[in-house]
């Protein structure tokens, strides 16, 4: 039987890298939502700064990190994206909103201080936070299905975090328990998701082959 040799991967590096910091990124948010819903509300990363202010704040910047990582692509290889600017702004947008609608634009108005003024601005912004967390999420899994640089199920994994989150959000506005506990266990079910694509994303730089470089042309042509 033929020995068959991987396919080489032109954003090799990138994938390995940024998909290391989505898993990295992911565990402790994931840990401590999974812990608040079970019986520990101190330890959610809705409260990281009255908690774990540094495994939530270290969580959260390579997680950006990350995404920046995959947008831009590292050393000279192209990012999940592709050359598209809108997408690669997109990923980067989607980090730093989904980080700032996890609980930190929240803090100041959870202080007794706190009036009725500066809670309804808070509101407001996070409000405007979530509609630019789902909008550049859904942006960026459709340049990234486009342009093809994940392969596999990899391809459509921030498509289905998208639907998810749409979905989630939805059941946030139904009066019912049945629709308020979807919509909790939601905030866990999506870090999930987040972390199995950061896991794919390894699992394709680990099993695809180093691109490799174009020969250079010696002498002169006849």
């Amino acid at each position: 039987m033929p020995h068959t040799e991987p396919a080489a991967d032109p954003s090799r590096r990138t994938l390995l890298v940024g998909g290391t910091g989505i898993v990295l990124g992911s565990v402790i948010p994931l840990i401590t939502q999974a812990l608040f819903l079970v019986q520990l509300p101190g330890t959610s990363w809705l409260y990281v700064f009255e908690d774990t202010p540094l495994p939530g704040t270290l969580s959260a910047v390579i997680l950006i990190a990350a995404l920046v990582v995959l947008a831009v692509g590292i050393g000279g290889e192209p990012g999940i994206a592709g050359p598209s600017v809108a997408g690669r702004a997109a990923l980067i947008v989607f980090g730093v909103a989904s980080i700032a609608t996890s609980g930190y634009s929240t803090m100041a108005a959870m202080t007794p201080e706190a009036g009725p003024v500066l809670a309804m601005l808070v509101a407001v912004v996070n409000l405007s936070l979530t509609a630019l967390w789902v909008a550049s999420l859904i942006v960026a899994a459709v340049f990234v299905a486009r342009a093809g640089v994940v392969h596999g199920v990899a391809r459509w994994g921030l498509l289905v975090l998208a639907a998810m989150t749409v979905l989630d959000l939805l059941a946030s506005r139904i009066p019912s328990d049945v629709a308020i506990g979807v919509w909790i266990w939601g905030f866990v079910a999506l870090r999930a998701v987040q972390l199995l694509i950061g896991v794919l994303y390894v699992v394709q730089a680990l099993t695809a082959a180093p691109a490799r470089e174009a020969p250079v042309a010696t002498g002169y042509a006849r």
